[in-house]
Formats: C-alpha cells, sequence, structure tokens
C-alpha cells in the first residue's frame, strides 16, 4: 500500500453558545464535547474521508476560560499525526468576542473503520512542516510511546531529514 504524505491542514467552523447550550454546566460540558469531536472529525475528514470515523479518545484537555451565553467560538482543528488506522488531532477553541482568547485546547484520537465494522488503514501519513507542527507531532508520539520511554532515558525529537516510508 502507497502512502500519500500531506500536510497538516486546518479546518475551522464556529458555534453559538446559545441558551440551550448553558442552561447548566452539565449542559455546557455536553456541547462543548460535541463541539470538540466535531471539530475533530473535520480534519480527520481531510485525511480519510473514504473511512467511517470513530472517536476513541478525547485527551490533555486545557480549559483556560470559561465561555458565557451569546459568545461565538470559533474551533480550529488539525490532523497532527496517523497511525495505522487511527488519526489524532489537535483542536483549538476560541471566542470571536474576547479578540480570538483562547479557550480550549486539546486532542482527539479517531479509529478508521469501514462501512462492515472492521478497520479502515490509512493512506495518508502527515508530515510537519513547521516548528510548532512539529511539536505537536512529537507530543502525540509521547503519548503512544510514553510507557516504553519510561524505564529509559529515551524520547522522540524530530528527525534532521525527512523519513522515507
Amino acid at each position: 500500500m502507497n502512502l500519500k504524505i500531506v500536510a497538516p491542514q486546518k479546518c475551522v467552523f464556529c458555534h453559538f453558545v446559545n441558551k440551550e447550550a448553558v442552561k447548566s454546566k452539565d449542559d455546557m460540558v455536553r456541547s462543548f464535547s460535541l463541539w470538540f469531536v466535531d471539530a475533530g472529525i473535520s480534519a480527520v475528514k481531510k485525511v480519510a474521508n473514504e473511512c467511517v470515523i470513530v472517536n476513541v479518545k478525547v485527551h490533555d484537555v486545557e480549559f483556560i476560560t470559561g465561555v458565557e451565553e451569546g459568545e461565538h467560538l470559533s474551533f480550529e482543528s488539525m490532523a497532527v499525526h496517523t497511525g495505522n488506522a487511527t488519526v489524532t488531532t489537535y483542536i483549538v477553541c476560541y471566542s470571536l468576542e474576547r479578540q480570538n482568547l483562547r479557550v480550549a485546547q486539546g486532542f482527539a484520537s479517531f479509529v478508521l473503520m469501514d462501512g462492515n465494522g472492521s478497520v479502515c488503514h490509512n493512506r495518508c501519513a502527515i508530515e510537519p512542516q513547521t516548528d510548532d507542527e512539529w511539536r505537536l507531532f512529537n507530543r502525540v508520539c509521547s503519548f503512544s510511546i510514553r510507557k516504553h520511554l519510561m524505564k529509559s532515558n529515551l524520547r522522540y525529537v524530530r528527525p534532521t531529514s525527512p523519513r522515507k516510508l
């Protein structure tokens, strides 16, 4: 199987925080979680649009500030790492009313399935282009290999030359 090398691509969409979303703390968490995962799915579709996407884990989410009813939130997402049948996305949420103040940031990982419920293998590999993209890529790599590295002094660092897949 030939892999297509792609650069991370940003996806942006907005949500309005309406009265229903902030009825209670639980409603706000539920709404925000759905918007966060939707942002991740839009990024995954850029690299794996022929597969069914299943969210497995939302992790390392940092809530920086609260939001109020009537605010418009902008979610920026991009796929930062691909595995054999997984895609991990990085998502940042901004408040448009507060000069793009960062509200939250974190990662969501997805498994790719075909229509029959079998694993759908990736046909794309993410190749970071900027230092920020490499930082995110290395951070995601640390999630999956953290257990193996804890017994040694090794750490994953940016390759000095492009890898051939």
